[in-house]
């Protein structure tokens, strides 16, 4: 009996006798998509209920370390997929020691032709492959929802410091009719994972594992689908564009793609958080087009300003503060959002930058616990250490409306912490306090300047803080500086 075809091949899945693991409290039905390492069964729980289970088998990886690998992944996911209505629904995940495989159970995509309605003996998942296939072009006005809702999806990971790594078409279902990334298995600590996943034309240049890398690979899916042609043909126009009956929204569309799969990696979105921005904007009639276009009449209209600055006609506008611009940038980010920096550590070499970036992401932490806030991942944010740039700069790469800066200051067993929050609109930054305790105190120091921080950005009181992992500070230091060595060794190998 021939096995049945790959996932990646939409509409041929076939119905196969073959005998599936024991899983308790599930009947296998059959394989609905294969993968290099697993298999995807429709399966049907002891009440009825339809799901999907892939089971990864550790004798299909070369070695023991990636597919623990995998099966750290999920961990990973699972503390926040059920809380998240955006993301997968993952039901369960077991492991059989004895037999060689651990499986997750899943929310079932729908059916490619009878939607949640579901005949095991016909199923096909509907994927935005399988979608692409049967339907062929994808009006842009509908790749822009499905963009939306798919970046809601990313910057919800990335908040969280994880990637996907391996997004495409075929890993994307739709249940009820809402778009979902697949494959969770692949799910990482963003800029942790030294091996390369992912899919050709998919991937950029300089590889997979980090959130700019997640958003390049969304922007190649929404191309295929609104081009109509393949994602190595990129930035190559529909050959009909002229007589295309959404050409208007298809050209508006495009803006973001040039964007998010553009050659220049400092020049693309940084993470989830930036596209969908561009998205919703879309998606609400902006015209990104003539922002654009705006935008490059106001840097022509600067350089008029700077000429005139130069020659004295201009001086009160080169020393006045440029609050319009800032405002503009404000304007586009959410007033909810927040981006921490990386505390600068006085009178330290930069090795010694490992505490210090500790230190600011319990801050990153706290402000991220309270779900009404948007919070720039540490990837992203940290990204600006030692960089020349404006706090409007900044805030217009990561597109929030509030930084949180600081300086800390280690003097024997003392420490000292300045924190400072600008809100980018008006260009205000205000003094949150100066903090200066015991080094003993670590924790509680930390905990200190997070409320401060909390109750500020939020107005209210901080949600109860998670406790430390340890309260041995020499412990703590140590993990700092493994996770940092481990970082570096990540990123050489991958390199």
């Amino acid at each position: 009996m021939s096995n049945p075809p790959s996932s990646s091949e939409p509409g041929s899945i076939r119905k196969t006798e073959e005998p599936g693991p024991n899983i308790p409290d599930y009947e296998l039905v059959r394989i609905v998509g294969r993968g290099s390492y697993g298999d995807v069964w429709l399966a049907r729980s002891v009440t009825g209920a339809w799901r999907a289970i892939k089971v990864v088998w550790r004798d299909r990886f070369s070695n023991s370390e990636p597919f623990e690998r995998e099966f750290r992944g999920l961990k990973e996911f699972t503390e926040f997929s059920l809380g998240e209505s955006l993301q997968m629904a993952l039901l369960h995940v077991g492991r059989n020691e004895a037999s060689g495989f651990f499986y997750y159970v899943m929310e079932l995509a729908d059916d490619a032709d009878h939607d949640r309605h579901i005949d095991p003996s016909t199923y096909v998942p509907m994927t935005l492959a399988e979608l692409r296939t049967r339907r062929g072009r994808i009006a842009a006005g509908e790749c822009a929802r499905y963009g939306a809702e798919l970046a809601r999806v990313l910057a919800s990971l990335h908040r969280r410091g994880l990637v996907h790594r391996d997004i495409k078409p075929s890993n994307i279902i739709l249940v009820a009719g809402v778009p979902k990334l697949a494959d969770i298995g692949l799910v990482a600590p963003s800029g942790s994972a030294n091996t390369f996943v992912g899919t050709e034309g998919y991937v950029p240049r300089e590889g997979p594992g980090m959130p700019s890398a997640d958003v390049f690979a969304l922007g190649k899916v929404l191309y295929e689908l609104s081009s109509g042609h393949d994602r190595q043909e990129f930035p190559k126009l529909p050959i009909d564009l002229d007589v295309l009956s959404d050409r208007s929204e298809f050209l508006e569309l495009n803006e973001i793609l040039r964007r998010a799969c553009g050659p220049v990696p400092d020049e693309r979105y940084a993470d989830g958080s930036a596209i969908l921005a561009d998205l919703v904007a879309l998606n609400a009639g902006v015209s990104l087009r003539t922002r654009r276009l705006t935008t490059f009449l106001l840097r022509v209209a600067a350089g008029f300003v700077v000429v005139a600055a130069m020659t004295g006609v201009g001086w009160y506008w080169r020393v006045r503060p440029d609050k319009s611009s800032a405002a503009a940038i404000a304007a586009g980010a959410s007033p909810q959002s927040v981006a921490v920096l990386p505390f600068v550590q006085v009178n330290s070499q930069a090795a010694q930058d490992y505490f210090s970036d500790g230190f600011s992401e319990e801050i990153l932490n706290a402000l991220a616990r309270e779900r009404d806030l948007r919070v720039t991942g540490s990837t992203s944010s940290f990204s600006f250490r030692g960089k020349n740039l404006s706090a409007a700069e900044i805030a217009r790469v990561l597109h929030v409306a509030r930084l949180v800066e600081g300086s800390l200051q280690r003097n024997g067993s003392r420490m000292r912490i300045h924190v400072r929050l600008t809100r980018v609109a008006d260009g205000v930054t205000e003094n949150l306090g100066t903090f200066d305790r015991d080094g003993k105190d670590l924790f509680a120091l930390q905990d200190e300047v997070a409320r401060a921080v909390v109750a500020k950005v939020t107005g209210r009181p901080p949600r109860p803080t998670v406790s430390a992992m340890t309260k041995d500070l020499t412990a703590y230091d140590a993990f700092l500086r493994g996770r940092a060595a481990s970082t570096v060794a990540a990123e050489e190998a991958f390199y």
